[in-house]
């Protein structure tokens, strides 16, 4: 089964950009999320689509956890992306896979690209 993740990515400066990546045997599914990292605050900001989020909810792993008003999940909040996460790629792509329920190959392709733009 392939999937396509095909990433909005944004500079803090908020210049919009697309990139996609396929992964996998046969496509079934694209997921787009829009990837904002500012390296000004260390924060990292993963959205499935534009929308006011009702409520955020902050995990046992400090990811903030933005839901919509009908408690669907429209987006995460990373704060201290690169202090904390950098040598944890595999344990954030896993958190982000269950919550976003996506394959763990494509979270990490988020991931990946996020710390990328570190670089």
């Amino acid at each position: 089964m392939e999937h396509q993740v095909v990433l909005k990515h944004s500079t803090s400066q908020r210049r919009p950009a697309t990139e996609s990546w396929c992964i996998g045997g046969q496509m079934s599914r694209i997921s787009a999320f829009e990837v904002v990292y500012d390296a000004d605050s260390d924060v990292l900001y993963i959205s499935r689509r534009r929308d006011v989020a009702a409520r955020g909810i902050e995990d046992k792993s400090g990811i903030v956890w933005r839901y919509d008003r009908s408690g669907e999940l429209i987006g995460a909040t990373v704060v201290d992306f690169h202090d904390l996460w950098a040598s944890r790629g595999d344990e954030l792509a896993s958190e982000l896979s269950e919550k976003f329920h996506v394959p763990t190959p494509q979270a990490q392709v988020v991931v990946n690209f996020a710390l990328e733009q570190r670089d």
